[in-house]
């Protein structure tokens, strides 16, 4: 389950999140060979609890375009039993797609969860989980 941190709290956590950034700016200069910029920061705390699969919980694909980078920057330690982030190998995300993954609305989100889970119990190889401090 995630929420929204009251802004308050967020306040307090925006000078860390620009010194992430600002370390890391001269590495995805080089990487891109182009300067960037923060477009939309998010900052939200994710509980133990129930959510629906139709929520950013479930899987899903990112559509977004490719020069756009999405960073999640985690103020806890995270392993596979706590909220490590999640993600089929590019390979892997191709084949579910082309077994008739959709994610683009809520409905098609809740009907294809059944094929990831299939994919999954297949090939349990396929799955990198993010974990780190």
């Amino acid at each position: 389950m995630y929420s929204r941190m009251p802004v308050t709290e967020a306040v307090k956590h925006s000078e860390s999140i620009f010194k992430i950034l600002k370390n890391a700016e001269q590495e995805v200069i080089n990487y891109y060979g182009s300067y960037f910029q923060p477009y939309w920061i998010v900052i939200q705390r994710t509980t133990p609890g129930k959510t629906s699969a139709d929520t950013s919980i479930g899987w899903h694909m990112d559509d977004n375009p490719r020069e756009m980078i999405k960073l999640c920057v985690y103020l806890h330690d995270v392993g596979e039993s706590n909220g490590a982030f999640r993600a089929f190998s590019l390979r892997h995300s191709q084949r579910i797609l082309l077994k008739g993954f959709r994610s683009d609305s809520s409905p098609a989100r809740l009907k294809s969860q059944a094929i990831a889970y299939k994919h999954l119990l297949k090939y349990p190889q396929s799955l990198k989980v993010l974990e780190g401090p």
